[in-house]
C-alpha cells in the first residue's frame, strides 16, 4: 500500500485534476470556535486539505474523494466537503 505522502506525489504527477487544483480553494465553510464560541470562515486549497488530513484518520477518506473525482470527472468541492466537514464538525 502507498503511503499518504507518495500517493500524493503519484496524484499529483499522474493526473491534471489534482496538479491543475493543487493551489486552488476547494473547501470553505463557517467553523464555531468552541473555546470562545465565534465563528470563523476556513478556506483550504487542496494541499492545505491533504496536508491538515496527513497522520490523521481521514487519509483514506480524502484520497477516496480525490480518486472519485480523478475517474468521474465529479467536482472537488463537493467530495471535498463531505470529507471536512466532519473533520472541522460542521453540521
Amino acid at each position: 500500500m502507498m503511503k499518504y505522502d507518495k500517493w500524493i506525489e503519484y496524484a499529483l504527477a499522474e493526473f491534471e485534476l489534482v496538479s491543475k487544483n493543487y493551489n486552488s480553494k476547494v473547501y470553505e465553510s463557517v467553523v464555531e470556535n468552541s473555546e470562545t464560541g465565534s465563528r470563523e470562515l476556513i478556506q483550504m486549497t487542496l494541499r492545505e486539505v491533504l496536508e491538515i488530513c496527513e497522520n490523521t484518520n481521514y487519509e483514506e477518506r480524502i484520497k477516496r474523494a480525490v480518486m472519485k473525482c480523478v475517474y468521474t470527472n465529479a467536482r472537488l468541492e463537493p467530495e471535498i466537503r463531505k470529507v471536512m466537514n466532519p473533520f472541522f464538525e460542521v453540521s
